[in-house]
């Protein structure tokens, strides 16, 4: 019998950030693979302009969506707040 590989699952959210440094306002999409590892991409934008697009992927290790959610967040959100990524 040939192996099977659990098929990847694909989702996404959306949320509001506002900067603790310089109180600037900034959404993202980000959208990210629910699999063994976690492939993830976000567009960060400012209004309706476009400021960066950032990516990465993390070893899932048994983590829920809930919890990937959580990390996603986090690293999505240190990265706007360093401006890692994004146009001023």
């Amino acid at each position: 019998m040939p192996h099977r590989q659990q098929a990847e699952k694909f989702r996404s959210f959306s949320a509001d950030y506002t900067r603790e440094v310089g109180g600037e306002h900034y959404a993202y999409v980000a959208r990210f693979s629910l699999g063994d590892t976690i492939s993830w991409n976000a567009d960060v934008s400012q209004g309706e302009v476009i400021k960066g697009h950032l990516s990465g992927s993390f070893d899932r290790a048994g983590f829920g969506e809930p919890e990937v959610v959580g990390a996603l967040r986090a690293l999505i959100e240190e990265e706007i707040e360093a401006l890692n990524g994004i146009d001023e």
